[in-house]
């Protein structure tokens, strides 16, 4: 059985001019599990609280999800959203 999560962090800071993005592989891996993943994101939104940004956080279950939704249709509504075609391909 394959079992691979992959998380993607992504943050758009106010006046920073850009996007800040950090993928990892959770489970699966030696030396790591998927608390390290809810770590990741318990670190992120501290520390964005504490310098008073606003971050929006984006969660995907790649595993469960899109095995019942169209794939054609995700990214149609990604594109739709404004979501770079770079974002896109790093989903796919």
């Amino acid at each position: 059985m394959h079992a691979d999560n992959r998380q993607y962090t992504w943050l758009w800071p106010p006046g920073w001019g850009g996007l800040w993005s950090r993928s990892s592989t959770g489970t699966c891996v030696p030396g790591r599990s998927m608390v390290d993943n809810v770590h990741l994101i318990r670190d992120v939104l501290e520390v964005s609280s504490s310098l008073a940004i606003n971050t929006g956080l984006i969660s995907l279950d790649q595993e469960k999800a899109f095995d019942r939704v169209e794939h054609s249709f995700l990214w149609k509504v990604k594109e739709k959203f404004g979501f770079s075609a770079g974002f896109i391909a790093k989903i796919k």
